[in-house]
């Protein structure tokens, strides 16, 4: 009998395992990114002691660009892939990211994070994920994609011919699954629709800027 778990590439069998890892990112078998999370925590914590190791010789400008350098250069890379996972298993990221933020300002743990983001400029993760994937999502709308990552979305004319200024839009679909529905091939097509038409139009993509993703803001 045939077994169906087996998959061989010529004549070599390939061993099925619960994670790898491919470009520094951490894929599980279930997609729920969990080892790939706590990569990045790990990496985050030894960024919060180096900052907090420096902020009594370093000035704030100083600092910030520590934040960058070692904070937030990780929670960035891949974001689009695992920034879609549960939120609850995102907690520990937040509250390691205003851990940072606090050092770099030197104020009380407790104080409340959405002003000293504010205060520095800086995205929370979640602004962080809808950053790049409206960046993403404008790439693909002015096709500057490789052909692969283009072939992922169907625009609305491709499903209908009605000469709307929304036809050139990917379109929106839902997954199957709770999992996949939350994936950027589902709420990148989502975001991109919030997004205001000047912004579609926009010479490049820096004009996808945090206060215009905060009055888009994704509701996973």
């Amino acid at each position: 009998m045939h077994d169906t778990n087996k998959i061989n590439l010529g004549n070599q069998p390939i061993k099925r395992v619960h994670s790898a890892t491919f470009l520094g990112i951490h894929m599980d078998d279930g997609l729920q990114w969990d080892e790939h999370i706590n990569h990045i925590s790990r990496k985050i914590a030894s960024g919060c002691y180096a900052i907090n190791s420096a902020k009594r010789f370093l000035s704030v400008s100083n600092l910030k660009q520590l934040y960058f350098s070692l904070v937030h250069s990780h929670i960035s890379y891949g974001i689009i892939l695992w920034g879609t996972a549960f939120k609850y298993k995102l907690r520990k990221l937040e509250i390691a990211q205003k851990k940072a933020i606090t050092n770099v300002l030197n104020t009380p743990y407790n104080s409340p994070p959405t002003p000293l983001f504010k205060k520095l400029n800086i995205p929370k993760l979640h602004d962080m994920l809808n950053i790049e994937l409206g960046k993403f999502m404008y790439c693909f709308y002015t096709n500057k994609l490789p052909d692969p990552l283009l072939r992922l979305f169907i625009r609305n004319v491709e499903v209908h011919n009605i000469n709307t200024r929304n036809k050139m839009n990917p379109r929106i679909t839902s997954g199957k699954y709770s999992i996949t529905s939350r994936t950027f091939i589902h709420q990148g097509p989502k975001l991109w629709a919030e997004l205001p038409i000047n912004v579609k139009y926009a010479v490049s993509y820096t004009h996808l800027t945090l206060p215009r993703i905060r009055r888009c803001r994704s509701r996973w």
